[in-house]
């Protein structure tokens, strides 16, 4: 007993000083870093000697797998793995230099996802913009992620692939390819089934439907509306909070909607950068219903939580907006005729007939309706209103 003391309070000691931050439960606090602490413990080994610790139950008897059970005797066990796990979190926050240290324990850390003691959250700090760890990854990572996956539909697997699919806001083509061989190709069961049915006559309200799949075969579906902004939880909308909340906290219609939030997050990063194979995949796949018009009536729908009209918004910019045949047009801020102008014959007849044979799905509207969506909405963010009362982001 006393030597779980002393353990615990070392250990909430060295979590509280490695970030600068308010609050004071080690499990929650994630302030910025401390850069001279994180120092301190690379120089002082400390990285080897909680890895080492991690492993030491386990050459002494304690097998893996009864982690996840419900085994009172391991309780104790667990508190101490998932604080050291904390700490090497923290350890490794924005810091290339100890997250390569932390990077020679990898297997260890692999070999302890899905075992209920948070490594895959320190191995998702790991990898997080660290661009020579990121190119180091090879496709058995992501077919690990691939199996714990179809075991359950964790959504914070789902962030670890969020998170290596980028690198300070640059796409990785290499990972974005594994993830769409391993789990949009290979294993597309794990991905929502998506169903949008447009505002029409009969229906008054744009329905965004999602359904998933278990390993016995059974199909669940909810409506997203559900979820809408008019339900609140501790003064904050319902799906906000189901976002933040302890996933141990939500009810399983509830971990269903934030998997699928992060399914939208993910389709979005893997398109990043104008992913050929990933566009295709999206657009083309019959289970997701991402034409055009369809996720422009979602981000349209007020029923629909604003977290999810958000996360189709990103779909909008990434699988239309930015991507072919659209192209960045500079402008000219100086120009000076040194010689007179001869015209030259336009390639606009050109592009068009390549675009008329596009192999994916095109927006044929030039954009006019989305633009005017988002014009008519701006006098409504964040309900902002005018002296008279009215939607307005003018105050005069």
């Amino acid at each position: 007993h006393n030597g779980f003391d002393f353990i615990m309070a070392t250990l909430n000691l060295l979590v509280l000083n490695s970030t600068f931050d308010e609050d004071d439960d080690p499990m929650s606090r994630d302030g910025p870093p401390n850069r001279l602490m994180q120092k301190l413990l690379r120089e002082l080994n400390v990285i080897g000697v909680v890895m080492n610790l991690v492993q030491l139950p386990f050459t002494r008897g304690i097998e893996l797998n009864w982690m996840t059970s419900n085994d009172s005797r391991l309780r104790r066990l667990k508190i101490v793995m998932s604080m050291c796990y904390r700490l090497m979190k923290q350890t490794v926050k924005g810091n290339e230099r100890n997250a390569e240290e932390l990077h020679k324990h990898v297997d260890v850390l692999r070999k302890h996802q899905g075992k209920g003691l948070s490594a895959t959250v320190v191995l998702k700090e790991v990898y997080m913009d660290k661009r020579k760890l990121l190119a180091m990854i090879q496709p058995d990572l992501v077919r690990q992620f691939t199996d714990l996956l179809k075991e359950w539909k964790d959504p914070r697997y789902i962030d670890f692939l969020l998170n290596i699919t980028t690198c300070e806001n640059e796409p990785m083509p290499k990972i974005q390819k594994m993830i769409c061989d391993y789990i949009f190709a290979d294993s597309p069961e794990m991905l929502p089934r998506i169903k949008i049915v447009p505002k029409k006559a009969g229906v008054p309200n744009t329905k965004l439907l999602v359904g998933f799949v278990d390993e016995k075969g059974h199909q669940s579906v909810f409506d997203t509306a559900t979820f809408n902004d008019t339900k609140t939880v501790g003064g904050r909308d319902l799906a906000s909070h189901i976002m933040s909340a302890e996933l141990d906290a939500l009810d399983e219609s509830q971990r269903m909607f934030r998997y699928f939030i992060r399914c939208c997050a993910l389709f979005s990063k893997v398109s990043f950068g104008r992913n050929q194979t990933s566009l295709k995949f999206l657009l083309m796949h019959p289970n997701l219903d991402f034409q055009y018009e369809n996720i422009l009536a979602v981000i349209k729908e007020d029923v629909i939580p604003t977290v999810t009209r958000a996360r189709f918004t990103q779909l909008m910019i990434r699988l239309y907006l930015d991507r072919d045949p659209q192209a960045s047009s500079p402008q000219l801020q100086y120009a000076r005729t040194w010689s007179r102008v001869s015209p030259e014959e336009s390639d606009l007849k050109e592009i068009e007939a390549v675009n008329a044979g596009s192999m994916i799905p095109v927006c044929t509207t030039g954009f006019v309706d989305l633009c005017e969506h988002i014009l008519n909405s701006f006098g409504r963010v964040a309900g902002a209103k005018d002296r008279a009362g009215k939607p307005s982001l003018n105050n005069g």
